[in-house]
């Protein structure tokens, strides 16, 4: 839901659902921090305010927040694009 809403949000402010297409590196910086953002402050607030769970002992945390919800989306949603963008580009070849 978070990607969903992430991408929606970069379309509108591109007003295109292509702005992966484009050349330039600040809608994919927007997608990524977006999500991030909002990552930060659920996982922040249900764990630390909310307290609807709490992580493992296992679970390396950074400023009290997980690495595995961080990296997440600071890994995948990049690679999509990278595969969304290359994809594409081979297809139009």
């Amino acid at each position: 839901m978070i990607l969903f809403v992430s991408f929606w949000t970069v379309s509108i402010l591109y007003r295109s659902r292509f702005w992966w297409q484009g050349e330039g590196v600040l809608p994919i910086v927007i997608f990524v921090l977006s999500g991030f953002g909002y990552t930060v402050w659920s996982e922040w607030y249900n764990t630390q305010i909310a307290k609807t769970w709490e992580y493992a002992e296992a679970m390396p945390t950074v400023l009290e927040i997980g690495v595995s919800p961080l990296l997440q989306w600071l890994v995948i949603p990049p690679l999509i694009l990278f595969q969304l963008k290359r994809n594409t580009t081979r297809r139009n070849v």
